[in-house]
């Protein structure tokens, strides 16, 4: 596979995060099956064209100005599973994307990794109370049935903001197969209607 990168800029949060991903790279699990892999650090989109790859991590994310090793890894390592999603799933939503990736990365054995990256965004957001109820229930349904401590804890945390019917719907839905086509739509279809 031949990878190029692309440097929006210089600045130390870039240059941290393009030695993640080299390191990323070289020590990975993911299936990786492209032939050119485009990773562009900055602003972008994350996507797949048939045998072409192209990873986007924006190093302006306010999760990435921390610095911090151990989360600037995971979100590499999750935009690469990403790249495996959208080749599973095309063209969803992407919250329903999101537990794809999810549950791709707790099958590699990424679970502990996955659950730092969702605290950490918990924490950022300040009142848990205005958190929307779908960024709050995304955790436990990526750990649903994959993992029971991580699913039990963050289930316990979405609780404390009601999700509504159709959302409750949706939630419902998306503890299935996602990877089975009539799951797949039948969740797409209730995301649109949300």
């Amino acid at each position: 596979m031949r990878i190029v990168k692309k440097f929006y800029s210089r600045d130390p949060e870039t240059v941290l995060v393009s030695r993640i991903f080299d390191e990323a790279i070289r020590k990975s699990t993911v299936p990786l099956n492209f032939s050119f892999l485009e990773v562009e650090l900055g602003p972008g989109e994350t996507s797949v064209n048939e045998d072409n790859a192209k990873v986007s991590i924006d190093t302006g994310s306010p999760l990435l100005l921390e610095k911090d090793r151990r989360l600037a890894r995971v979100i590499v390592t999750h935009e690469l599973f990403r790249l495996v999603a959208r080749k599973m799933v095309d063209n969803v939503p992407r919250f329903i994307e999101d537990v794809v990736t999810g549950r791709e990365m707790v099958r590699a054995g990424y679970a502990d990794d996955l659950s730092y990256l969702y605290f950490i965004r918990m924490m950022k957001n300040e009142k848990l109370a205005d958190a929307d109820a779908l960024s709050l229930n995304l955790p436990w349904l990526v750990f649903w049935k994959t993992d029971s401590f991580y699913y039990d804890l963050f289930r316990s945390i979405s609780k404390r903001v009601a999700a509504g019917e159709k959302a409750s719907r949706l939630f419902n839905t998306m503890k299935g197969n996602l990877l089975d086509k009539s799951i797949l739509e039948n969740a797409v279809k209730l995301y649109k209607g949300l």
